[in-house]
């Protein structure tokens, strides 16, 4: 895989909340950076939508920009708050 940096600019400050839209009745997917390294990906849901449960092959951050919501880790659920 190339480095590639997508949808940023250099030494501009980036404000999350701002980078992608909430789609009534859907999730919304947005890839921020992705490199042979890491890839950073920005996801916004609406108020009630899920995801099935999936795995990745590396590690994986999740942080909760706004509003809240609930995730499943290996069986264990976590309430997240805007800022967690």
């Amino acid at each position: 895989m190339t480095d590639t940096i997508k949808e940023l600019k250099k030494s501009e400050i980036l404000r999350l909340s701002s980078e992608i839209s909430y789609q009534e009745g859907q999730m919304t997917k947005k890839i921020l950076a992705q490199n042979s390294a890491v890839r950073l990906v920005l996801l916004a849901f609406d108020k009630g939508v899920e995801i099935g449960a999936h795995s990745s092959a590396g590690d994986a951050l999740v942080s909760c920009i706004e509003g809240t919501g609930r995730i499943i880790i290996d069986s264990e659920q976590y309430e997240l708050c805007a800022g967690e």
